[in-house]
């Protein structure tokens, strides 16, 4: 009998495992017929986006298709979470602190619906200015944040806002979790912040990057340094959580594979 069980467990996983692997196969043809045609402009990013999730593509849309996915309303799997304090974006101050004084200005890229920057006006940082793809995240930002309702934020893509500013116009830009969703063909990004940027440059990215339909596995560290920075500071984020890094203080379990980069020009 006990054997008969075995057997029976062990034909279930097969299975199941071979349901599995037809299944993605069926959303692989299904995402390379969508990426190869000129329907996919005609659906929706989400419903694209989610057929290359169950395809398990591991090879970024087109850069088109990535703006096109992140200035909706409401992208896929995408949050917009608002508070008065947290615990990640205090992860901003507590590296900042030591180099800067609250007079500084600050730009972020990717502010999203303004957490990290209405975080930063809370703790005496009040010359801001943000980049963001979305409307609609910037509708939310105003609406949740009184506070920031002065702040200049330029809506579209960083790589091409970026080329309005002028040399060293900010003290600081910061990016959190941003970098991996910049195209490879929008590499003249990290020169753009480092020409925006006159002190320092923050990134929080993921150490050794994703490799996803709206993923790119940058090497931060590497591509910065090529535009004429260098690396001052390296601490994993998680060492920097002010409070014990569980979900419900906002550390998620991706959040562990994330170091925070400081840099700042090469002395001449």
């Amino acid at each position: 009998m006990t054997y008969a069980n075995a057997a029976t467990r062990q034909a279930g996983r097969i299975k199941s495992g071979i349901a599995r692997r037809a299944r993605k196969r069926f959303w692989q043809l299904v995402d390379f017929l969508i990426s190869r045609t000129p329907i996919r402009r005609a659906l929706s990013p989400n419903l694209c986006a989610a057929i290359a999730e169950s395809a398990a593509r591991t090879v970024i849309d087109d850069r088109q298709s990535i703006h096109r996915f992140w200035s909706q309303s409401r992208p896929l799997n995408n949050v917009f979470p608002q508070s008065e304090w947290s615990p990640r974006s205090q992860t901003i101050v507590s590296i900042l602190d030591p180099y800067v004084t609250r007079d500084v200005s600050i730009l972020e890229l990717g502010c999203n619906a303004g957490r990290n920057l209405n975080h930063l006006y809370n703790a005496g940082f009040h010359n801001l200015g943000a980049i963001e793809l979305s409307s609609g995240a910037v509708q939310r930002l105003r609406s949740a944040y009184p506070a920031l309702r002065d702040v200049r934020i330029d809506i579209g893509p960083a790589e091409e806002m970026l080329t309005q500013y002028g040399d060293g116009a900010f003290d600081v830009v910061f990016t959190m979790a941003v970098i991996e969703h910049i195209h490879p063909d929008s590499k003249n990004a990290f020169a753009e912040i480092a020409r925006v940027a006159a002190r320092y440059v923050l990134a929080i990215e993921p150490r050794d990057g994703s490799a996803t339909h709206r993923q790119y596995p940058w090497n931060v560290a590497k591509e910065y340094r090529a535009v004429g920075l260098e690396l001052i500071e390296l601490r994993s984020l998680q060492s920097l959580w002010p409070v014990e890094p569980t979900p419900a203080n906002e550390f998620k379990p991706g959040l562990a594979s994330y170091d925070a980069m400081l840099f700042r020009h090469v002395a001449p």
